[in-house]
């Protein structure tokens, strides 16, 4: 997946995306790479992961896109509705993919 998100990042640079897509892409990388090591460990979501942060960060870029923040409960219940992961491991997906949207927003 990461070597996937890394194509898509290359792609975008080499067809001229804009800089918000291109922090977005390398924040991509990074939870790639979070989820990679932590779940060495413990088995967080990457699912609740990608969705928080992609939402916050569209959130930021558009505050009229702040309702699809109700989008980042709603995947980690069906997560934890399907036995996935236990509501800590939503937990900490959730919290580390909204940092890293912000950051991603932020930058």
């Amino acid at each position: 997946m990461t070597a996937l998100v890394m194509l898509a990042w290359f792609l975008t640079w080499l067809f001229g995306g804009s800089t918000s897509s291109m922090i977005f892409l390398a924040a991509m990388v990074v939870m790639a790479v979070t989820a990679a090591v932590v779940s060495r460990w413990w088995k967080i979501s990457m699912h609740s992961m990608v969705v928080s942060g992609s939402v916050v960060l569209l959130a930021l870029l558009d505050v009229r896109l702040a309702p699809l923040l109700a989008l980042v409960p709603l995947a980690c219940w069906a997560r934890w509705a399907v036995a996935a992961h236990t509501p800590a491991q939503l937990l900490a997906g959730a919290l580390i993919g909204a940092g890293l949207g912000v950051a991603a927003g932020v930058a």
